[in-house]
């Protein structure tokens, strides 16, 4: 894949990669998701809901539950209403046989992740700096 040798070998500014994590923060019963690498945008299956994003209630011992969520501007917003409004963690691809198709502009897929809801990259639970 050329991406990432022409951004990290010739420091040429591109995108190398597809969209990775960088927040999630709680608002009513929604979870807005932050990413860093989303170059000319989010882009999605065309017309349907983003599938492949579940939460988790905050005793941590039910099942995960599916979210329907959307994209607006830079962000993903996911509703957790139907999941109980309570959750304590958020995932994206993290099943066996993920079917993403959360993309940036350049084509580039989301890395599959599951973090604890609020998050930010790069501080711990307690917000402390790593």
């Amino acid at each position: 894949m050329n991406k990432p040798r022409y951004h990290l070998v010739y420091w040429r500014p591109r995108v190398y990669s597809g969209p990775i994590i960088k927040s999630a923060e709680r608002k009513g019963n929604e979870i807005v998701v932050g990413f860093d690498h989303v170059g000319g945008g989010l882009v999605g299956a065309k017309g349907e809901a983003l599938r492949e994003f579940q939460v988790k209630g905050r005793d941590k011992k039910g099942p995960w539950v599916d979210a329907p969520a959307r994209i607006v501007g830079a962000t993903v917003v996911v509703d957790v209403s139907g999941a109980g409004g309570d959750t304590s963690e958020l995932a994206y691809g993290f099943n066996k046989t993920p079917t993403c198709d959360l993309r940036n502009a350049e084509s580039l897929p989301a890395s599959p992740f599951s973090v604890p809801v609020p998050f930010v990259r790069g501080k711990t639970a307690v917000g402390e700096a790593r």
